[in-house]
């Protein structure tokens, strides 16, 4: 099996899980909190739905492409196309997120 079909397990595990969620609650929790996460490994799309401090509605960011990078001991993301329902969001996307690799922490990886 290759690392990239394994990586592609590692993310389908991810999806639903209550542990991941937790991790990115923990990640964003100054910021506001995960309500529903969906990876597709296969369309290579990531959907994921916040609701950020102090606001009362939800809001959406999707990532449209993303490559998994790999080597011996972690794993990143590139994330090369991501949106929002938040025009402001999308800025901040553009700016510091496109073209960037986004780190798993190493402890969390397993690609069995």
């Amino acid at each position: 099996m290759s690392g990239r079909s394994k990586a592609g397990k590692f993310l389908d595990r991810l999806t639903g899980s209550a542990s991941t969620k937790y991790l990115i609650n923990q990640s964003i929790k100054d910021f506001g909190q995960l309500v529903e996460l969906k990876i597709d490994n296969r369309g290579k799309t990531v959907t994921a739905t916040i609701i950020l401090n102090g606001e009362t509605l939800p809001m959406n960011l999707r990532i449209d492409e993303y490559e998994i990078i790999r080597d011996h001991s972690s794993a990143s993301m590139l994330i090369r196309d991501a949106s929002s329902d938040k025009p402001w969001l999308n800025s901040i996307i553009k700016k510091f997120i496109i073209g960037k690799a986004l780190k798993f922490p190493a402890d969390r990886i397993d690609y069995r």
